[in-house]
């Protein structure tokens, strides 16, 4: 089905720790500054009213630098 709404949760360190977005044309992406890695769940809302799809996601850092 379509999606209305997803909503992210990104842990209790977040002052809003819960955000919501409505917004298709960027395909429901949020964007936020983390410190370091977490692990990030989204709930996704459908516009039929089916049962949310839950998904969660462990976002990492890669190392940047070249050692040569």
């Amino acid at each position: 089905g379509k999606v209305r709404v997803v909503e992210y949760s990104l842990g209790p360190k977040f002052t809003n720790h819960s955000l919501a977005c409505t917004d298709p044309t960027n395909g429901f992406a949020i964007d936020v500054s983390m410190w370091g890695p977490m692990l990030c769940f989204a709930k996704v809302y459908f516009l039929d009213g089916s049962p949310p799809l839950i998904l969660d996601r462990y976002v990492n850092f890669t190392d940047q630098t070249s050692t040569t």
